[in-house]
């Protein structure tokens, strides 16, 4: 520990060996700085009154460019403005939209030789347009008047009143022969913000003309360049003494001053220093200070950051065994892996708790409802469902906690062993009844279709019936790994299996697959005609006596399916309120179903009644390679006209022709990269792209990855399944 006498010592030697130079250096550098920053300052004004003469002369030079094209245009010249009033508007709108002059101004107008006025609002009298169009007050009107009757180009300053006005730049253009034309732009003072600037309020702007008149311009309280009011000018400038820069335009169009009063830092020189140099001493002594404490305490902050790494776990500094924080430090670490082989303890009970509880509640030992309530609540539910299925799902390999899909992870769930493999069951709760399998089979689908983003193959669910009663949830689980057997060994043709299916195991299947087949292909094809052809006959071949009410409810569940599974595959905007009639619908009663479905696939699909988009849809099917298929020879194959196209398409398909051309060449793209080898090049002229590299860009913005990894994705998931 320092003594304290020789402690002071050196502190103050230290203090006064740093403090006096520096304090010198500080004197000093503070007056080069305040001379270099006087000099600066008149640079700055000087350089920032150039660059406001220099805007306003670029402005002006750019819109006199813009009067010897208005001046030169066939539409406006005089004879033609004489007897066509209206061409003098035409002409100033069609140099509008071709954005010809900036769209800041406030109009453009054209006089010549007699009392009226051509702008794009109509013609008028002089005296009229000035006052009524323009709002100026008379004073202004007498100046615009003869600004633009003047032979020379001018500025003129146009008031409404003390604040508000405009700026007219006037311009005059000869023609051999015709008499003098002017050409007139006219700025709102509102527009000044974008050609002057000013650094702070103390700063103002004159602008004088040559007729006399002038304006200010200085800042208000936003911040804001705006025109001050000339009385309240006057008494500012009484009030203060400013410094002058003036400067003037080429051709003398305009004087621009620059007023402004002294900057902060040109105040009183020797007052300026002492407060820098009680600056620079304060800044000093707390530099001084915090290097000083750090030099004697370093020592016991690493030994407290030591402490603290050692409390929070962290690998740190190991203090010796002469330290007086050493034993604490051993303590720490001690309490630190204690806590921590506790809380791994705790963690592994909580685990194994909660598998036993899971395997209890799938295995039906809780026999009395309450228990199982307070079961499902401990496991952070809210009690047993009123409505639920069992599922189990199996893939090809075993699934670990991070592939468990996001549609689960608010279930109960478990994994569990099953013929030597390991399978995942599933209690998910239902809101409403599932009799025609609809949400079971979406919820399937969802499943399968998280697993295989995670790239997950051969997916397997099988789904218990739904049920109402807390206590058959074993019966549950029995009935979903029963249906999971039969899909791993192919009893059952499909990825996913409910209990519900039972009908079809019952009495055989009494319709033909081809005409299910043809039903699925009507609906790709959105060929209401076709599809509606084959429901028919899908209804009439279980007409027959010999077919059991089971097979018919479950026929109506097979197509009530199909229509889902399409809406799942498009794109059409209605097809949330399509799945939700479709698992409304009663299979119960014939009439009610057959009506149903036949509304949805009118509303779903295309009617051959509208013959003209029929041909139009077949002609697009038929020539899609054609890379120069054009709007004409489509409208042309369904007798339309071309700018029918795209309402036809938006009201029959909800979207654009062009939409739906790159839809039908990516599908056919996409069963080419599917099936065939063939290079993506060709495969791009094949569907009818002009070149690989717009195909290429067409297929990653519709799907999302490029076309030669759907390719090697496809594949992978063929060899897969």
């Amino acid at each position: 520990m320092y003594k304290k006498r020789p402690f002071f010592v050196r502190f103050f030697l230290t203090y006064i060996t740093v403090a006096i130079p520096v304090l010198i250096a500080s004197v000093f550098a503070t007056n080069v700085v305040l001379q270099e920053m006087l000099k600066m300052e008149t640079e700055v004004l000087q350089r920032q009154l150039e660059d406001a003469e220099t805007e306003f002369l670029d402005l002006w030079l750019g819109y006199y460019d813009e009067s010897v094209l208005i001046a030169s245009r066939a539409e406006l010249l005089p004879l033609k403005m004489l007897g066509h009033p209206t061409e003098a508007y035409d002409g100033i709108e069609t140099l509008k939209i071709k954005k010809s002059f900036d769209y800041d101004i406030f109009s453009v107008f054209v006089t010549y030789g007699n009392d009226n006025v051509y702008s794009s609002s109509g013609v008028a009298r002089k005296q009229v347009y000035f006052s009524a169009v323009m709002g100026c007050n008379e004073e202004s009107i007498q100046r615009g008047i003869q600004s633009i009757e003047s032979s020379a180009d001018t500025v003129t300053l146009l008031f409404k009143d003390n604040a508000e006005g405009l700026i007219l730049c006037s311009y005059k253009i000869y023609r051999s022969g015709e008499p003098l034309t002017s050409v007139n732009f006219v700025l709102p003072f509102d527009e000044l913000n974008d050609i002057f600037t000013l650094s702070y309020p103390g700063q103002y702007y004159e602008l004088t003309m040559k007729d006399g008149s002038s304006l200010i311009l200085g800042l208000d309280s936003d911040g804001k360049i705006g025109v001050i009011d000339r009385e309240e000018w006057e008494n500012e400038a009484a009030n203060k003494n400013y410094t002058i820069l003036e400067g003037m335009t080429n051709e003398q169009i305009i004087t621009v001053r620059l007023y402004y009063d002294k900057m902060a830092f040109t105040m009183s020189k020797w007052l300026y220093r002492v407060q820098t140099v009680n600056i620079a001493l304060i800044i000093l002594g707390i530099t001084l200070s915090a290097i000083i404490s750090w030099l004697f305490s370093r020592k016991q902050i690493k030994e407290i950051a030591a402490l603290e790494n050692a409390a929070k776990g962290e690998q740190g500094q190991a203090l010796s065994a002469k330290n007086v924080y050493h034993e604490l430090q051993n303590q720490i670490l001690q309490g630190v892996y204690q806590n921590q082989r506790l809380e791994e303890s705790i963690l592994e009970h909580k685990e194994k708790l909660r598998d036993k509880m899971l395997y209890m509640i799938f295995a039906g030992l809780f026999r009395e409802p309450e228990k199982l309530d307070l079961a499902f609540q401990e496991l952070g539910f809210d009690g047993v469902p009123d409505k639920f299925f069992v599922g189990a799902i199996s893939t090809a390999e075993n699934l670990s906690e991070d592939h468990i899909p996001a549609l689960l992870k608010e279930c109960m769930w478990t994994r569990n062993s099953h013929n030597e493999k390991q399978i995942v069951i599933f209690l998910y709760e239902l809101q409403k009844e599932d009799e025609n399998q609809l949400q079971r089979r979406k919820i399937a689908e969802e499943i399968r279709h998280q697993l295989h983003q995670q790239k997950i193959s051969k997916v397997r669910i099988g789904m218990s019936r739904v049920y109402t009663n807390s206590i058959l949830i074993d019966c549950g689980c029995t009935e979903a790994i029963q249906m999971l057997d039969d899909l791993v060994s192919e009893k059952i043709k499909d990825y996913c299996g409910c209990k519900d299916c039972s009908y079809q195991q019952k009495n055989g299947i009494l319709f033909e697959e081809k005409i299910l087949d043809r039903f699925d292909e009507a609906l790709c094809q959105l060929d209401y005609d076709e599809a509606l052809k084959s429901f028919r006959n899908l209804l009439y071949v279980t007409s027959s006596g010999e077919c059991t009410l089971e097979n018919k409810i479950y026929l109506r569940y097979v197509i009530l399916q199909h229509i889902v599974c399409f809406l799942g595959q498009t794109d059409n905007t209605d097809k949330g309120i399509f799945m939700e009639e479709c698992i409304n619908i009663s299979v119960e009663r014939e009439r009610e179903f057959t009506n149903s479905v036949i509304s949805i696939l009118q509303r779903l699909l295309v009617r051959k009644e509208d013959d003209s988009f029929r041909k139009i849809l077949d002609y697009i099917n038929r020539n899609y390679q054609n890379c120069n298929l054009t709007y004409e020879e489509v409208a042309a194959a369904g007798g339309i006209s071309k700018t029918y196209i795209s309402k036809i398409f938006r009201t029959n398909l909800g979207m654009s022709y062009i939409e739906y051309l790159t839809r039908v060449r990516l599908e056919k793209a996409c069963a080419l990269l599917r099936t065939t080898d063939i290079n993506i090049s060709t495969v791009a002229e094949m569907v009818g792209y002009a070149n690989a590299a717009s195909f290429r860009r067409a297929f990653k913005e519709k799907y999302g990855i490029r076309a030669s990894d759907y390719r090697k994705n496809e594949s992978e998931f063929r060899d897969d399944e």
